[in-house]
């Protein structure tokens, strides 16, 4: 009895070799390195966007409160007017450096009011930080005594 030397022979190569299946996980994984960096940035750009919007209004507010203040009596006010003052809440507050954030929030607000001749210049800042660093938000207005 003889044994013959079987030979296999493999013409038609089914399935990925080991280096084609890594080279597709590796460009699987760099396409969601990429969308998970976009999503980061743009909440991160969104959230930017919010507490800058929350700031502008935080200043205005103070804008609107000081207009209020010379509309009722201009002479309290004007006594008022002098050097910086913190406003956390909307009254004649603490000099500064203004420790107390605005009630809830992250956002911290600032005046500095120089009086001149029948007028008061007003200058609201409003400063929040977060990871990328301390951001402001400033407002300028010059209230005239428009009675006289």
């Amino acid at each position: 009895m003889k044994i013959s030397n079987f030979k296999f022979q493999i013409s038609n190569c089914n399935g990925q070799s080991l280096f084609e299946v890594i080279f597709a996980m590796a460009i699987a994984a760099l396409v969601l390195i990429a969308a998970v960096s976009l999503a980061t940035s743009s909440v991160r750009n969104a959230t930017f966007a919010r507490n800058q919007t929350y700031a502008a209004r935080f200043a205005q507010e103070a804008t609107e409160w000081f207009r209020q203040e010379r509309d009722s009596d201009w002479d309290i006010f004007y006594t008022n007017a002098i050097g910086d003052i913190c406003l956390s809440s909307l009254s004649w507050g603490t000099t500064p450096p203004c420790t107390v954030p605005i009630p809830g929030t992250i956002f911290y607000r600032q005046a500095q009011l120089t009086p001149g001749i029948d007028l008061v210049d007003t200058s609201v800042a409003v400063s929040w930080t977060d990871s990328n660093g301390i951001h402001e938000v400033r407002n300028a207005t010059r209230f005239t005594y428009w009675r006289r």
